[in-house]
């Protein structure tokens, strides 16, 4: 590869806007890393190399808890060799490698799987159970949103022309997702993606209670809010509570009209999660987000305050009784982090995504360490930021 060699701050802007970035969480709210080898440029072998370590900086606060990677491998161009992947995943500590829950990768070449063949041997033996593929952009559809994904356009060209050809018709899926029984027509409004006026006056929804007296029950379950169940029992548990109907907490509960699923603190923490998640309009949105950026320029000492006075007080009444109740519980599970290994950071890792959301992904990326501090505070000084 050629090319004149690039300052550290361009490699960085290269590196954040083009060629990892956020693209959402998935289905069970886990952080999503978008990796398209169309956006690499021609670069020298040793702009390739100091790629690495400012990649690795700019997403080590994704990598915390749980998280997925979508790699497109359409319309690579200048993608390094494969020794380049190898030195890469040489360079990943610990938790890079442990929190990879999946690897998508969508349009593999034969160039890509000759890669994994070469990669696989020196991942460790876990890592090709991880490898998910996808002939289509719309095969990712059981696996998270495509909205958010920002997807090239040489990539989309290569979706199109796959279409008609009509290879989609044809290709065979080299695997199925588990999907849960299709559930009844729900016979009362759904609870998930309902409106902010769906909220009772309380604040308190049914499901968001239920899940926070199943982590109270459990405080000391190693990962609470950070660890990912069965996709299966998720679902099921989802759509129980879409038809109006309770789950109660346990290893093999059922619901109401006796459809097993396991309903344990792992469970109860993801669909809380997703609760939040699914809200059209996220609890911290535009106005929140903005304030964030104000937020990063306070003093330690000053940041306690802001929060109670820009971000809580503003929101309506039902809203702060609902992450009073929310955080209280979050409050507890912290206290018991010598045993469930979640500290506020590492629980305002995992929150952080469910809590701010704004249309403007670039906007929530730039500052998503912010919005984990913040979470954290809340934790930390939860009397004081939570006071009427």
């Amino acid at each position: 590869m050629s090319g004149d060699s690039l300052s550290d701050a361009q490699l960085r802007s290269l590196a954040q806007e083009r060629l990892l970035y956020a693209g959402g969480v998935d289905h069970e709210s886990r952080p999503v890393l978008v990796f398209p080898l169309a956006n690499i440029p021609a670069l020298s072998s040793s702009d390739l190399d100091r790629l690495i370590p400012i990649m690795l900086d700019q997403t080590d606060s994704f990598v915390d808890s749980d998280y997925v990677i979508v790699l497109f491998a359409a319309g690579a161009q200048n993608a390094p060799g494969p020794m380049w992947f190898v030195r890469a995943y040489q360079q990943l500590e610990r938790k890079y490698k442990k929190n990879l829950k999946k690897l998508i990768i969508v349009h593999a070449t034969y160039w890509v799987k000759l890669l994994l063949q070469v990669f696989t041997p020196v991942a460790s033996p876990k890592f090709a159970s991880k490898v998910i593929w996808c002939d289509m952009i719309a095969d990712l559809v059981p696996h998270l949103p495509t909205a958010n994904l920002q997807i090239p356009v040489e990539v989309r060209e290569v979706d199109a022309r796959l279409l008609n050809a009509g290879t989609a018709a044809q290709r065979q899926p080299q695997s199925t997702p588990t999907t849960p029984a299709r559930p009844n027509p729900p016979t009362s409004p759904p609870v998930f993606r309902a409106s902010a006026d769906a909220i009772p006056p309380s604040g308190i929804p049914h499901i968001v209670e239920d899940c926070l007296q199943v982590v109270e029950r459990n405080l000391n379950v190693e990962g609470i809010f950070r660890r990912s169940p069965a996709n299966a029992d998720l679902q099921t548990a989802k759509a129980a509570y879409d038809r109006g109907e309770r789950m109660t907490g346990g290893e093999g509960d059922e619901s109401e009209n006796g459809e097993a699923t396991r309903f344990d603190v792992v469970v109860a923490g993801s669909l809380l999660k997703r609760y939040f998640r699914d809200m059209p309009t996220a609890v911290f949105h535009e106005p929140h987000v903005a304030a964030l950026k104000e937020f990063q320029s306070l003093t330690s000492s000053s940041r306690t305050s802001f929060i109670h006075t820009k971000l809580i007080a503003p929101l309506p009444p039902t809203h702060r009784a609902l992450l009073r109740r929310v955080f209280s519980t979050l409050r507890q599970v912290a206290a018991n982090a010598d045993t469930n290994k979640m500290t506020p950071r590492n629980l305002g890792v995992v929150w952080q995504p469910n809590l701010f959301r704004t249309a403007d992904i670039a906007a929530d990326m730039a500052v998503a360490g912010a919005a984990v501090e913040a979470v954290a505070i809340m934790i930390d000084s939860y009397d004081v930021v939570f006071a009427e």
